[in-house]
């Protein structure tokens, strides 16, 4: 009966696995496709880090979440995540707020604070939750055909594997209880 319980989460646990890898592979080609749209699920944004501006807190080739915020819910220290210019994105700390209502930006590991760059309510992102170490090259080598087939199809394979397993087992035994009543009945 335990085993049942394992499987069944195991199964709910790898089909919600899939159901979100396919969701942000999904986003992560909108985004290749539309400069501007940055891959998520929902108000939460995914981004891998490419410089060590904000390092310790955040490093290289970590994944890091946003969620879309109200500029009234931000505040000095916060880090966020805003355009720079064009379709660059930056990650930094909040520094100070400007008159205009705008932000003072400033990476942890650098020594002066963005003097060309306002973080203001058109361009920011979202605010920083939480990072995934190293996350950053597991989401790079997802985008890859290998990593796609490694992380969808594999998985999703073998969800599929099981469904079938069962369902072989569930027919065999179906068989066996047929055959069982049949030499029952020429017995009886």
């Amino acid at each position: 009966m335990i085993k049942k319980y394992i499987k069944i989460f195991f199964d709910v646990v790898c089909a919600a696995l899939v159901l979100c890898l396919a969701l942000f592979i999904f986003s992560s080609f909108k985004a290749k496709s539309d400069p501007k749209h940055v891959p998520g699920i929902g108000s939460f944004k995914f981004m891998y880090v490419l410089t060590g501006s904000m390092s310790p807190a955040i490093k290289p080739g970590d994944m890091i979440i946003t969620k879309a915020v109200k500029m009234e819910e931000l505040d000095k220290g916060d880090i966020i995540t805003f355009r720079a210019s064009g379709n660059t994105l930056v990650t930094h700390r909040i520094t100070d707020k400007n008159p205009d209502g705008s932000f003072v930006t400033k990476g942890d590991a650098n020594n002066v604070e963005d003097l060309d760059l306002k973080a203001n309510s058109e361009n920011i992102v979202g605010k920083y939750i939480f990072r995934i170490p190293k996350g950053g090259y597991v989401t790079k080598f997802i985008q890859t055909p290998i990593g796609m087939v490694l992380f969808i199809l594999v998985p999703v394979g073998v969800l599929a594997g099981g469904e079938i397993k069962n369902f072989l087992k569930e027919m065999d035994k179906e068989e066996k209880s047929k055959k069982e009543e049949k030499a029952e009945d020429i017995r009886g």
